[in-house]
């Protein structure tokens, strides 16, 4: 049976920029495929509307694809999430008929639905209407790897039964398999399965095209790939390697030079800038079956440390983390005992009272404007709470530091002991080690909950809904009674960041806590406060 190559770089890709692909790129792209003499090309994703802007390949309109100069004899196809569909609000096959028009209609010829083995038995009515539509039909199997033999099988009986698929797919979505474990899933499925089996690999071991290659050995013909292996997390099979390693095969007559130059030309320089690729924490994460999105938000997030990084995954192994939750990362950071009841152990009333204040972040903007800072501060003389330790600003003028992130305290320790300041920080973070270091230090205990319910501010303490050094500085100077706090140094991020999307969050669980104190930020912020100037006459 022949095999068929898919290329899916713009929907896997698309994890890496929010799926924005300059035209230029994408046209020489499908350019390099059609020479190459790629089978199908999946385009993007098929999605109903999503909070936070994304590309448009991350919803992959007939009305986009109708825009692009498509050279001939390419095939097309989109992926969509089984989770999509049943979590739509509608039934199956009102939620397919709202997404995809009938295939005479539009010019994909292939729609992938990627489904949880625990979604299975619910996919059957979305794979039929696609079926009615006119589309091949593929079915993704993701996170196959490490799933009991007789699992598998009875998952593929069950959709042999359907008679509705035209490929199944086997993903290695954490990218832990080898050699023996795929050829197991493949045995496994073709023993009920009579159709033909494709296979998706990740590369956090480096096994990706090794793993296609084997899967191909063993009767699999439908082979996934990317450009350069662009991907989420460590990236997948990397076309150009694919078939270069197909054409020493004197069956197979691939056409490569375009190709090659494409890599080059384009995304050479776009792995430069988003460092998609197998590392090790990529590779840790493939052992322990933690799921990649974690390890490319923590290597993506230049906030921590490689130390901090390494604690924050090996966190992550000893908690179940094959399915991503965004605010996993942030608890790898901030492991909080968060069944207790806020303790009483220091009162901030009135230690601010009728103050002014100003809170120092971590953004480059603290760097850019530390000389008109340090005269705001002459100037209007606010209390100047550090969040952890900076050197742009003149210690001297610095009042006291707010320290709430256990590794960035860990990592700080020995200027933490050295310096003469208070220290605001919610001991029930503090580790032994920490306890013992400050013991001497003048520790103000402001104590800190994380819940997922509201947020909540009182004399001795506070309740956010996620651990952030900002928000908890900020419910510290509400306690306190303070008149005005303003920010330097919060620069925020892109509004499609998740960062920037979980601030957005926890400061609209803040706005009745925080009622009645005005918060300024005097250097350029794009979080959800009042944008004032440092230059301005306060």
């Amino acid at each position: 049976m022949k095999v068929k190559i898919l290329d899916c770089t713009l929907r896997d890709g698309g994890y890496y920029n929010n799926w924005c692909f300059d035209d230029v790129v994408v046209q020489a792209y499908l350019s390099a495929m059609r020479e190459a003499g790629v089978d199908f090309v999946e385009l993007g994703l098929r999605n109903f509307p999503k909070q936070g802007f994304l590309g448009p390949y991350a919803y992959t309109t007939d009305e986009h694809i109708f825009s692009l100069n498509i050279p001939a004899d390419i095939k097309l196809g989109v992926m969509v999430d089984a989770k999509t569909i049943l979590t739509s609000g509608f039934s199956q096959t009102e939620a397919v008929k709202a997404l995809f028009k009938p295939k005479e209609q539009s010019q994909l010829s292939l729609v992938r639905v990627a489904a949880h083995f625990s979604e299975v038995e619910d996919c059957q009515e979305m794979l039929k209407c696609l079926k009615d539509l006119g589309y091949i039909v593929g079915f993704n199997l993701m996170q196959a790897g490490g799933r009991e033999t007789e699992t598998i099988k009875a998952k593929a009986k069950l959709i042999q039964s359907w008679n509705l698929v035209d490929v199944l797919y086997f993903a290695d979505s954490l990218g832990n398999m080898d050699s023996a474990e795929v050829n197991r899933i493949k045995n496994a499925l073709s023993s009920e399965w009579r159709g033909e089996v494709g296979i998706h690999t990740h590369n956090n071991q480096g096994n990706a095209v090794n793993n296609t290659l084997t899967a191909l050995a063993n009767g699999t013909t439908w082979l996934d790939s990317t450009m350069l292996g662009m991907g989420r997390g460590a990236g997948n099979a990397q076309t150009e390697i694919l078939l270069t390693e197909l054409n020493r095969n004197p069956a197979y007559k691939f056409k490569l030079d375009l190709l090659y130059k494409v890599v080059l030309d384009y995304f050479e320089p776009l792995k430069n800038q988003y460092g998609w690729g197998n590392n090790l924490l990529y590779h840790y994460s493939a052992i322990y079956n933690i799921h990649p999105s974690y390890a490319q938000d923590l290597l993506s997030d230049a906030r921590y440390s490689n130390d901090e990084k390494i604690a924050a995954i090996k966190y992550l192994s000893s908690r179940s983390s094959s399915s991503y939750d965004n605010n996993a990362v942030n608890e790898a950071f901030n492991i909080l005992e968060n069944t207790s009841p806020l303790e009483k152990k220091w009162s901030a009333s009135g230690v601010f009272s009728g103050k002014d204040m100003l809170l120092l972040g971590a953004g480059h903007s603290l760097s850019v404007y530390s000389k008109a800072i340090e005269q705001f501060i002459g100037k209007v003389k606010p209390i100047v709470l550090s969040i952890n330790i900076h050197d742009e600003i003149d210690p001297k003028l610095i009042s006291g530091i707010v320290s709430v992130d256990r590794h960035r305290m860990l990592m700080e320790l020995n200027q933490l002991i050295k310096i003469d300041k208070p220290i605001y920080s919610p001991t029930r973070n503090h580790n032994a080690a920490i306890s013992d270091a400050l013991k001497e230090s003048k520790v103000f205990d402001f104590d800190m909950k994380i819940v997922e319910g509201e947020a909540y501010i009182c004399d001795y303490g506070c309740q956010l809904t996620a651990c952030l050094s900002m928000a908890y500085a900020l419910a510290l100077c509400k306690a306190g009674g303070a008149k005005r706090v303003f920010l330097a140094g919060f620069d925020g991020y892109d509004a499609n960041d998740q960062r920037q999307q979980q601030m957005t969050s926890v400061l609209n669980s803040l706005r009745q806590p925080l009622l009645g104190l005005e918060i300024i930020s005097l250097t350029p912020t794009t979080y959800q406060v009042t944008q004032g100037s440092v230059y301005a006459p306060y």
